[in-house]
């Protein structure tokens, strides 16, 4: 997937530039990346980590045909939104697949911002992303955050330019001790 992942990004994108600040972590790490490109933006996730990312994606992809194979391939992570389900959604599945991903040292993307926006600004922020590390903390796996920011340029015409924006990593244990109480 990782390869088909690379050749597809060739073709979408004139240039892909990757910054980083600091190191790329082992063991358990959550991508914290903003979602405005759509499917693009997993190609980019995919190719800025050497890792491949377990991502958490909406359960209506598991029900397009293809989708469940793919999905189940790539370690994807069903989230049952409440606008897709009528207001009942139950993501306790969820929340414990992300944990257990963490716990075994994986890489796991996810969008806080919980859709894509295709507009160049930042959507309102879900707590999925905080309830996650936060909860991966309680249960004795300290994950390592990695923020990434994606911006495309000359969306207007075919074969954008884009920029991955890989932040500082730190730990949520480091980012509990210094809120305190």
């Amino acid at each position: 997937i990782a390869k088909l992942a690379g050749v597809l990004s060739d073709v979408v994108f004139r240039s892909v530039e990757i910054r980083r600040r600091g190191g790329l972590p082992q063991g358990p790490t959550l991508v914290l990346a903003n979602h405005g490109g759509g499917l693009a933006d997993i190609l980019l996730v995919i190719q800025a980590f050497p890792r491949f990312p377990r991502f958490l994606a909406r359960d209506v992809i598991w029900r397009v045909p293809g989708g469940p194979a793919v999905m189940r391939a790539a370690g994807g992570i069903p989230v049952h939104r409440r606008q897709d389900h009528g207001g009942a959604a139950d993501n306790a599945g969820m929340f414990d697949s992300a944990f257990d991903a963490l716990a075994e040292g994986d890489l796991v993307a996810i969008y806080p911002e919980g859709e894509s926006v295709p507009e160049p600004r930042l959507a309102p922020l879900r707590t999925g992303a905080a309830r996650i590390a936060l909860g991966a903390l309680a249960r004795g796996t300290d994950t390592t955050i990695v923020p990434t920011g994606l911006r495309y340029f000359d969306v207007s015409v075919l074969r954008a330019r884009a920029l991955i924006d890989i932040g500082a990593p730190v730990t949520m244990g480091e980012l509990v001790a210094e809120l305190g109480d």
